[in-house]
């Protein structure tokens, strides 16, 4: 699977029981997962991009796993507006690429190589749910 070729698809409508802050994707697997994101700043001065992801049932209801623990993940990536534009990228970019850390898919620019593996394995809603099919 390359990175330009996401083995998600948004469904389109989304289904009436959806959170306004989250968007309804369909992995290749056939699982539903409830996507949202935030992007903040905070008084400190720190800005940083949160991704979160859960398993939905079909309706809408979050999946517990066999300890009845909800099937989520999220993933935080801290950055600098001024190091993001020297390297030529935005902001929508981080978004997408913590995006593709919740659903368990390539990235583009970050959470890229062998230092990342551990978070992104964490972070990876296909993992979270392999390991609750499992227990």
């Amino acid at each position: 699977m390359s990175a330009n070729q996401p083995s998600h698809v948004k469904l389109d409508p989304q289904p009436t029981w959806a959170r306004f802050q989250d968007i309804i994707v369909q992995l290749d697997t056939d699982a539903l997962i409830a996507v949202g994101i935030e992007t903040m700043a905070e008084l400190t001065g720190a800005t940083h991009v949160n991704a979160r992801a859960r398993a939905v049932d079909a309706d809408g209801n979050t999946l517990r796993d066999a300890a009845g623990l909800p099937v989520t993940t999220q993933v935080s990536h801290p950055y600098e507006t001024s190091d993001l534009t020297a390297n030529g990228l935005r902001v929508v970019d981080l978004q997408r690429d913590c995006v593709r850390v919740v659903l368990g898919e390539p990235t583009v620019h970050f959470f890229i190589g062998a230092d990342t593996a551990e978070c992104r394995a964490r972070a990876s809603i296909r993992m979270r749910l392999a390991r609750a099919q499992d227990a």
